[in-house]
Formats: C-alpha cells, sequence, structure tokens
C-alpha cells in the first residue's frame, strides 16, 4: 500500500510539472545565426569644404641700402609679435588629382623699428602690418592621406611706416 501510494504521488508531482521558459528567450532558438553583416570601408577623399584658425609669433630682420637725395646709406630694420586668423578653402579630387581654392585672412600685431642715414639724410619710424590676407589656388597629387601640392595667388593687406626725417 506505500509502494501504491508513493508511485501514486510521484505520477501526480511529474505530470504537474511543465517545461520553464525564460522570459527574454525565444521558445524556438534558431538553429543558426543570420550572417554578419560586411560594410565596406568609405574611401578617403581630400574633396569638400574646410575652416581652420591660426595663431603664431612672427619676427623680422632685415638690412639693406636706400637712396635719397642722389646718395646712398644703409638700412636696417628688426621687430615681432603677435598674429593669428582664419582659412578657409574648398578641394575638389578627381582620380589622383586635387584643385583648391583657399582663402585666409589675418591680424597681426608686429611691429618693426627702421633706421638709416645716407649723405646728411637720417631716418628713425616704425613699421606696422596690422592685417593681411592671400587668396590662392591648389593643383596637387593625392598618395591616400598625403597630398603633395604647389599653391599661389595674391595678397592684400595694410602696410604703414610712421617716422622723421632730419637733415644736417
Amino acid at each position: 500500500m506505500r509502494k501504491l501510494a508513493f508511485v501514486l504521488l510521484a505520477g501526480v508531482s511529474f505530470g504537474a510539472v511543465g517545461v520553464a521558459n525564460a522570459a527574454d528567450l525565444p521558445r524556438h532558438m534558431p538553429r543558426k545565426a543570420p550572417p554578419a553583416r560586411v560594410y565596406a570601408p568609405v574611401p578617403f577623399t581630400w574633396s569638400g569644404f574646410y575652416v581652420g584658425a591660426n595663431a603664431g609669433w612672427g619676427w623680422t630682420s632685415g638690412d639693406g641700402t636706400v637712396t635719397a637725395a642722389g646718395a646712398t646709406g644703409p638700412i636696417s630694420g628688426s621687430g615681432n609679435g603677435f598674429l593669428g586668423g582664419v582659412q578657409a578653402g574648398y578641394n575638389w579630387q578627381m582620380g589622383a588629382l586635387v584643385v583648391g581654392l583657399e582663402t585666409d585672412f589675418q591680424g597681426s600685431a608686429i611691429r618693426n623699428d627702421v633706421n638709416f642715414s645716407t649723405a646728411g639724410v637720417t631716418g628713425t619710424g616704425t613699421e606696422k602690418n596690422p592685417w593681411f590676407g592671400t587668396i590662392r589656388g591648389r593643383l596637387g597629387y593625392a598618395q591616400d592621406r598625403w597630398l603633395f601640392y604647389v599653391t599661389g595667388g595674391g595678397v592684400y593687406g595694410k602696410n604703414t611706416l610712421d617716422g622723421t626725417l632730419s637733415t644736417t
């Protein structure tokens, strides 16, 4: 009798047990994972618009000759100061050939002291170049992330020389 009760109790217990499912897993697992997507790398190009800023320190030093009233004498000058500005441009890449256009505008605090003397005329002064800019074209050859180029164009700006002349 005990054996019969044990068998009945075990049968009822095992019959009441079902399969447990996790809430975040699918009921039936797929046999194979879907293939991974393959993305081709985007090729590097020099084409496009760019903009930037720059800052630095400049210095000058020079000497030469000056002619005044038919006489020639030495002239010299030197100076330094802060300069900085912005630049922008656009490049077009066609195969390995790169063609571009760039412009920049710079502000300058460089100040040069100038001195000269010739045949009875002496001069001292201060030369300043408060702003300048360039417009340039570019022609280049691209090798992946390297660009070999030549550039040329024009410059514009303001340059002043204030000083005194004295004669003997």
